[in-house]
């Protein structure tokens, strides 16, 4: 009875690396060809949402934060954008620092979320909030509409560029 458990054994491992074998043979054998093809497009997105941040500790005693809001919200106006439309208040806290030989102050601060509608809108909003003092304005987020429709045309030129390369 063992003798004829180890000889079924036996046979299903031979029969297997037999198998193992025949498909590695397969798959070497089978002809393939490789291609690649490269395309570029530059999009320009429709939309970018720059972050406006605003930190009473940063301008001193000179100027409050509300104040300084104020400032702001005047310039974006000057810049013809419609402030309930493109501007939300992303995050506001407040710091409570206690000293011990001073008086005690709380420090604010309040960050924005502006969208704009292109890149050239954006770049005079960095300037003009520069000019007040504003520094702290950073490109948070861009969206392209025009992205999602260009890919088929890239996948084209791509497979067509593919031809000529070789």
């Amino acid at each position: 009875m063992k003798t004829k458990q180890i000889i079924f054994i036996s046979m299903l491992l031979i029969s297997s690396m037999f198998a193992q074998n025949i498909s590695a043979q397969n798959i070497e054998n089978t002809p393939y060809i490789e291609v690649v093809g490269r395309a570029e497009k530059d999009i320009l997105p429709d939309e970018i949402y720059l972050s406006i941040s605003i930190n009473e500790s940063d301008y001193g005693k000179e100027s409050s934060l509300t104040a300084k809001e104020k400032q702001v919200i005047k310039s974006l106006e000057n810049l013809g954008i419609d402030i309930k439309e493109q501007l939300r208040v992303k995050d506001l806290g407040s710091n409570f620092k206690k000293y011990i030989l001073r008086k005690n102050e709380v420090i604010l601060s309040k960050e924005y979320e502006l969208k704009t509608s292109s890149a050239k809108q954006a770049a005079q909003v960095m300037i003009a909030l520069e000019s007040i003092g504003v520094s702290k304005v950073m490109v948070s987020n861009s969206k392209s509409g025009t992205a999602a429709a260009s890919a088929d045309s890239l996948l084209l030129r791509a497979a067509l560029n593919m031809g000529t390369a070789l």
